[in-house]
């Protein structure tokens, strides 16, 4: 007689498993929500850090808006009280803020003309600019006489004369500009 020896686990021998796998399982939770808590901390300190570079940006752009503006504003106020400026006079006044501001690249003129006040504006004009004419592009793009209409905005002085946009013989007319034109219009300028 051959004996055998088998070996039979006892059904209740899964149960000393039971534990193991309970840490197990409580070892990947926890570890989970920890990840998920400082990914969640790691989210928020990026936005934070975002929304404070995001606001210093805002406040740098705002601030060197109203200096601009400011600028500009000095402007209208100097042309306004003053009762004859000329191109030198324009220059002299301008020239600190181009070179204390270098987001600006250059500062312009540009008055309101009816076409009745035009032949006398452009003769005052040519007192300090020989050459004044008001101009326009034509289709072909050449430089050409503005033609006679309601309504003028010619760039009487702009420094640096090298920054103007078209350079030109002699200062343009913005009303054909269509952006001008929509600036003016949402202005209530034109």
């Amino acid at each position: 007689m051959e004996l055998t020896k088998t070996t039979t686990i006892p059904e209740t021998r899964w149960l000393a498993y039971i534990p193991i796998a309970l840490v197990a399982i409580s070892g990947l939770t926890v570890t989970w929500f920890l990840f998920r808590a400082v990914a969640d901390w790691d989210r928020q300190r990026v936005e934070i850090a975002f929304q404070v570079a995001a606001s210093d940006r805002v406040l740098v752009v705002q601030r060197e808006f109203a200096h601009v503006l400011g600028v500009v504003e000095d402007i209208g106020s100097f042309i306004d009280a003053s009762p004859m400026i000329g191109r030198r006079e324009f220059r002299k006044f301008v020239g600190p803020a181009l070179q204390r501001y270098g987001s600006i690249e250059a500062l312009e003129w540009v008055p309101q003309v009816t076409g009745d006040q035009r032949p006398a504006f452009e003769e005052d004009a040519r007192r300090s600019f020989s050459r004044f004419r008001i101009n326009e592009r034509n289709a072909a793009g050449d430089l050409i006489e503005a033609e006679n209409r309601d309504l003028h905005f010619p760039v009487l002085y702009v420094q640096p004369y090298a920054c103007l946009l078209y350079t030109s013989p002699s200062p343009r007319d913005m009303i054909p500009d269509l952006v001008f034109r929509l600036l003016l219009e949402k202005g209530g300028g034109g």
